[in-house]
């Protein structure tokens, strides 16, 4: 899918992180593998390893009936990009990609990992970090208050930005970006936004 994407020349790629139970950060939306995979179990409890050998396209269905990549092993070189990857493969293959990385709510806080990771690849100006868990980005502008972060505001973040109010709480630094779904987008929010030269 992202080399699909930068074929197309999007402007950036979108990624959400876990942190696995030997301390790797895997690309993947949900926290459980039960809904794409053949596996079972949150990401946060198993190895990065076995994560690497499942088939994330076992479930896809281009039309609900046919389950083209079902039971196809990622050890099959014809099938090895279905696995889960690790945000280190993602960082080496597209170096010069832009990207938004949202830390995704789980048991465990990636913050760490990933403050170290985005600094390895000299990758701070090319990332926003967002997370919908206040403390996983309240802990990761601590580790690394140069990287861009943004904040996937809830409803009642959305009244604290209209209210002018801190949007985290015991938070130093305000996001340096919203990302909103459509609904919530007012005129109240954009002028907001923009008094607080948010993006």
């Amino acid at each position: 899918a992202f080399r699909e994407a930068t074929k197309l020349k999007a402007d950036i790629l979108e990624l959400d992180v876990f942190i696995s139970l030997d301390g790797d950060l895997m690309v993947m939306h949900d926290h459980e593998v039960n809904k794409t995979t053949e596996g079972t179990g949150k990401i946060n409890k198993l190895e990065s390893n076995y994560l690497q050998g499942l088939n994330a396209g076992h479930k896809w269905s281009p039309d609900g009936k046919n389950f083209p990549f079902k039971n196809k092993s990622v050890l099959d070189p014809l099938y090895k990009d279905l696995r889960v990857p690790r945000l280190r493969e993602v960082f080496e293959e597209f170096r010069d990609a832009r990207m938004i990385i949202e830390m995704k709510k789980a048991d465990r806080s990636p913050a760490q990992a990933l403050s170290k990771m985005i600094s390895e690849f000299e990758m701070k100006n090319k990332v926003l970090v967002a997370s919908f868990e206040g403390k996983f980005i309240e802990e990761f502008r601590q580790l690394n208050p140069d990287v861009a972060t943004s904040f996937s505001l809830s409803k009642s973040d959305v009244g604290k930005l209209i209210s002018g109010k801190k949007l985290a709480k015991n938070d130093p630094a305000d996001p340096r970006a919203i990302q909103l779904p459509y609904q919530l987008i007012t005129v109240d929010v954009i002028r907001r936004a923009r008094e607080r030269n948010m993006k």
